[in-house]
């Protein structure tokens, strides 16, 4: 009777033991397995989802040479929760061949992301990017001395020698200003954006589009592969790449003509107006800009003589002198203000009421038509031609005479802007009627006051690159 009541109470023990573990494993599935809330939070804890940079596109010329590419660097990244308590900057900045100022304010810049919270401490980040082959080998030999401190393989642009910097722009890292703007379209801190030129006018086009990939991370942040072997990840899209109409091979050859000079060189296509070539210089290196001692090289040039960052093709305004003489034969000879058979001799000087008002620079031959007046680039000749044609285009009012024959110098493209591309471009000067106007006051001036505009001189401003055009029209 004992024995079968201790075997009841051991049955009843052993049903409730299973009803137990039953009632566990049930709640555990569900938990683990029916409840999304629950298997998200795992997931968000060991997964982590990474971005992917996608490989800028690449420029190139008329002919499909390239002019700016992209080459394999290696960014020097930081754990910070592998770090020691102190970097010792002086010693990577030896390490690196950098100086020591610049390495000490980009470890003090991670700092302060790690300290806002901007930048996670579970996290490589790289706080010295773009560095190359040689200075990568270099420190990878020392790289124990620097725990949490690794690199990584990455892309830097690189452009060929002589390309047309000014045009081109380079690539510089965004700065926190920058970031505001840039956060929603996918960028990030330490991230390289197009700095001038077409680098920035064509940014997002060469940028491509951010890919995603899913890592899975243990607890201290370090990577142990792919989730789910990538079946989930997002590929970056590639860069558009973009051709331009200029020569490279033409572009050196005027870059290297123009090597220790002040100036500018611009060659168009007559036949489609397309720009071939765009030199001025001094400029600089983009190679140098973009090394791994950018930050040393750009205030170097930045305080050099010449202003090396002065785009002259696009931004310098100069008198274009007896250049400009072929405009005022054309405006003239179209106005039928001047024929093109029509002689001047040239006495040297030209003399209004009694007084010098122009010398020719040279002696030569009486001009018997215009063209021999061009090949002897005479000054009477062309001041006479100017007189004429104002006169000529509007007799009764010297200020309307000149804004028509303003209006038709800007038929040749000056006083505006050329390239639609957001470029550093100045307009030139056409001087109004009101520029005298203003100067000497309404109706109180005469044409002596405008006398030079006809050879070019005076207030008259243009732009290498429109002086260039307007002898493609």
């Amino acid at each position: 009777m004992m024995e079968n009541a201790a075997r009841r109470r051991a049955s009843i023990f052993l049903g409730l033991v299973i009803t137990l573990f039953v009632l566990l494993a049930s709640q555990l599935f569900n938990l683990q397995v029916l409840d999304e809330r629950y298997h998200a939070a795992a997931e968000e804890n060991v997964v982590k989802q990474r971005r992917t940079e996608p490989v800028r596109g690449e420029i190139y010329d008329r002919h499909g040479e390239k002019i700016a590419y992209n080459i394999v660097v290696y960014d020097l990244e930081a754990l910070y929760v592998a770090m020691e308590e102190d970097l010792d900057t002086e010693a990577l900045a030896e390490a690196l061949g950098m100086p020591l100022a610049e390495v000490q304010e980009r470890y003090d810049t991670y700092l302060e992301g790690i300290n806002t919270g901007t930048i996670p401490k579970v996290r490589k980040y790289p706080i010295i990017r773009a560095l190359d082959t040689t200075t990568s080998m270099r420190l990878r030999e020392q790289l124990l001395d620097f725990p949490g401190l690794s690199l990584s393989p990455s892309s830097r642009r690189e452009y060929v020698q002589y390309a047309p910097a000014h045009l081109l722009g380079y690539m510089g890292e965004i700065n926190k200003n920058e970031l505001k703007e840039y956060t929603t379209k996918g960028y990030r801190m330490g991230d390289y954006i197009g700095r001038g030129g077409i680098e920035s006018e064509f940014e997002y086009a060469l940028r491509g589009i951010n890919g995603e990939a899913y890592i899975i991370e243990d607890v201290y942040g370090a990577e142990r592969g792919k989730y789910e072997e990538g079946a989930n990840d997002i590929q970056a899209s590639p860069g558009n790449d973009l051709y331009l109409t200029i020569d490279l091979a033409l572009q050196q050859y005027a870059r290297s003509l123009m090597e220790n000079k002040k100036g500018a060189v611009v060659a168009i296509d007559p036949r489609t107006g397309e720009i071939l070539t765009l030199v001025s210089t001094p400029d600089y290196d983009l190679s140098e800009i973009m090394g791994v001692n950018r930050g040393e090289y750009f205030r170097s040039i930045s305080n050099a003589p010449g202003n090396p960052f002065l785009d002259r093709t696009l931004a310098g305004q100069y008198q274009p002198g007896s250049t400009f003489k072929t405009i005022s034969a054309l405006i003239a000879l179209s106005s039928r203000t001047w024929s093109r058979d029509r002689g001047y001799v040239c006495q040297y000087v030209y003399r209004l009421s009694g007084q010098t008002v122009l010398k020719c620079s040279h002696t030569h031959e009486p001009s018997q038509n215009i063209g021999q007046a061009l090949m002897h680039s005479c000054n009477p000749y062309f001041w006479e031609v100017f007189k004429k044609c104002v006169y000529g285009i509007r007799k009764e009012s010297y200020a309307q005479a000149l804004d028509d024959w303003g209006n038709a110098c800007r038929s040749f493209g000056l006083d505006t802007t050329l390239l639609d591309i957001g470029m550093a471009e100045s307009k030139g000067n056409v001087p109004r009627s009101s520029y005298y106007d203003g100067l000497y006051g309404q109706k109180r001036w005469a044409p002596t006051a405008m006398i030079s505009l006809g050879i070019g001189q005076g207030e008259l401003l243009l732009t290498p690159l429109q002086m260039a055009f307007s002898y493609s029209i």
